[in-house]
């Protein structure tokens, strides 16, 4: 006999093989019980042998008792050989049922496996022709900024010169005040320029960071002596609670020119006289460098986008910065594998930095 299995879902086989178990158990019960009363007819008839040869009954013909005997051992036969049959055909079904359905399991997923292919692949394509799109725009934007630089910078360097000359023959203040004037705007527009440029190259990844060990306390002293001149003009106080031995791997430069933006935007933002403190402490394997002015001060709003590009705390004092200092000190932080962020209090309570570098 073959059984051909040809169901459409799950739930029919299960079905099938439920009810052809249950018709197996009913059959191989069926045979149990006759099994047993066939027993028990050849018991009853051992037991009237016994009686008729203890003179209780007559003795049974021994054809009947050999009967008996043989009927019992045919059942029992079948029983076996039934249930050894079923068994295997029980378990030839179950194993071509698991078997569709492991085939149908392995073609779903080798279906759903192409699919998911065919959609890696489209979208590795799409990836790839955005980031190669992307490249083309910053290209563009590079060429841009230095083509816009250049123009730029060729006619304010005449101009800057040409302030600093007129400067000492003009004799009357009040043209002297109209060229300082012009000097400061130009000033203005150059340090744009300059800011644009280098953050477009930290951007493109063309400033190369040259890490040594550097002693932290030494580059605080070196931007400050750079600038104690206009520190003193403004009667800006400087604590510097850093010692020296505390070693940072950086690049001395780059690190110097965020200490120093730093610096400057304390100052700019500083009314009046007022104090900066510098300090450096190690925690485990990084250097922790703060730097905390009692200025103007931020809100929270102004915390959330102080590291933006030309982001302008405070517009009204929109002509002292062109809001690159920051952004420009965050992407260099960044890649010196460090961070750098910053807290206030709140407006008129000062303003702090961090900055977090590793030490090797």
């Amino acid at each position: 006999m073959v059984f051909i299995i040809h169901e459409k879902n799950w739930l029919q086989k299960y079905i099938f093989l439920i009810i052809f178990g249950l018709v197996l158990s009913s059959v191989t019960t069926i045979l149990i019980i006759n099994t047993y009363g066939q027993y028990e007819n050849v018991n009853a008839l051992v037991v009237e042998h016994f009686k008729a040869e203890h003179g209780i009954m007559p003795l049974p013909g021994t054809n009947r008792i050999q009967n008996s005997v043989n009927k019992l051992w045919e059942t029992v036969a079948f029983l076996i050989l039934f249930v050894l049959l079923t068994s295997i055909l029980f378990n030839v079904l179950i194993t071509k049922t698991l078997r569709l359905s492991v085939v149908k399991k392995t073609e779903a997923l080798e279906k759903l496996n192409k699919g998911l292919e065919l959609k890696v692949a489209e979208r590795t394509r799409e990836i790839k022709k955005e980031k190669d799109t992307i490249a083309k725009l910053l290209h563009k934007k590079t060429e841009f900024i230095n083509q816009l630089s250049h123009d730029i910078r060729t006619p304010l360097t005449p101009i800057l010169t040409m302030c600093s000359v007129l400067k000492m023959k003009l004799r009357a203040k009040d043209n002297r005040n109209r060229l300082d004037i012009i000097e400061r705007n130009a000033n203005y527009l150059s340090s744009l320029v300059v800011d644009t440029l280098n953050l477009a190259k930290l951007d493109l990844g063309k400033i190369k960071i040259d890490k040594k060990p550097v002693d932290i306390h030494s580059l605080i002293e070196d931007s400050l002596s750079m600038n104690s001149v206009m520190l003193k003009q403004k009667n800006i106080k400087v604590v510097d609670k850093s010692s020296e031995g505390i070693v940072v791997a950086c690049d001395p430069l780059r690190i110097k020119e965020v200490i120093q933006n730093l610096i400057s935007n304390a100052m700019k933002f500083m009314p009046g006289s007022g104090s900066i403190v510098f300090d450096a402490v190690r925690k485990r394997d990084k250097v922790l460098l703060s730097v905390k002015d009692d200025g103007i001060g931020m809100d929270k709003e102004q915390l959330k986008h102080i590291f933006e590009e030309f982001y302008k705390g405070d517009p009204s004092r929109h002509n002292l910065s062109a809001g690159l200092g920051l952004a420009i000190c965050e992407r260099i932080v960044k890649k010196h594998g460090g961070r750098i962020w910053a807290e206030s209090e709140g407006p008129g309570k000062g303003s702090s930095f961090f900055i977090e570098l590793p030490r090797k």
